[in-house]
């Protein structure tokens, strides 16, 4: 904040300087940690490098997303004048609470229950339709109603439901998809568990409409803050490759 301040705007290319390269490392190393957290069984180091490359491009745009909208409030326009420091960090601390405590450990929390799911898919692709595949949730008060009609849906590994409601199917979403012996329950119809899954997951949590292990992606695909991704690519790369040069 001292050196937006300092310099009294904010734009893609300042990505590249050390105190926003600091921001989005330090965002990286928990999400690595929730990574390390949720792997539940070895994966390939192809899959895994995906995955570090995409909470990392992650980082970066979240912190994009951040300090934009802490850089609107340089400029006090009811005195038209940009904000004294003080007055400047006094405003952004609202926006450190929201996207560096509150969305963050929403973000840990997924990417945790995220490689979890990614992991077990990897064991589930080489049983391949050997074992059905069963919906469950935590089973507690907690749970949201929506993924509670969900509970139970037993399907094959091929059928397209697994395609977009594999869980995490949400920010806090403590449901999980456990191999079952093909037989002992009986198989869900697929199109009503389609319908289903969609009803759980309509409106904003459409993004969450995705398999991580089949997709190689910690993070919803069509997650907002990727709408940025296109303005700081450049800048991400160079962060990485400087990264990976000096052995960080």
């Amino acid at each position: 904040m001292q050196s937006m301040h300092q310099k009294g705007s904010f734009g893609a290319d300042m990505l590249a300087e050390k105190p926003y390269v600091d921001l989005i490392q330090e965002t990286n190393l928990i999400f690595k940690e929730a990574i390390k957290q949720g792997m539940a069984y070895d994966i390939p180091a192809a899959m895994r490098a995906k995955f570090e490359n995409d909470i990392f491009v992650f980082s970066g745009c979240k912190s994009y997303v951040e300090l934009k909208e802490a850089s609107s409030l340089l400029f006090d326009k009811e005195k038209n004048q940009v904000r004294s420091f003080n007055d400047f960090y006094k405003e952004v601390t609202a926006i450190d609470d929201t996207y560096n405590k509150s969305y963050l450990e929403a973000e840990y929390y997924f990417a945790v229950g995220s490689s979890q799911s990614a992991s077990r898919w990897v064991q589930i692709e080489e049983d391949g339709d050997e074992f059905d595949l069963q919906y469950r949730t935590a089973g507690d008060d907690k749970v949201r109603e929506e993924h509670a009609v969900l509970d139970g849906t037993t399907l094959p590994p091929s059928d397209d439901f697994w395609n977009y409601y594999m869980p995490p199917n949400g920010w806090n979403c403590r449901c999980e998809a456990i191999q079952v012996i093909k037989g002992k329950y009986d198989r869900s119809n697929s199109a009503d568990a389609m319908a289903k899954g969609n009803d759980a997951t309509e409106g904003k949590n459409e993004i969450f409409r995705f398999n991580p292990g089949k997709q190689e992606a910690i993070f919803p695909p069509h997650h907002p803050y990727y709408k940025v991704k296109d303005q700081i690519n450049d800048v991400l790369d160079k962060i990485k490759s400087d990264s990976e040069s000096s052995g960080e």
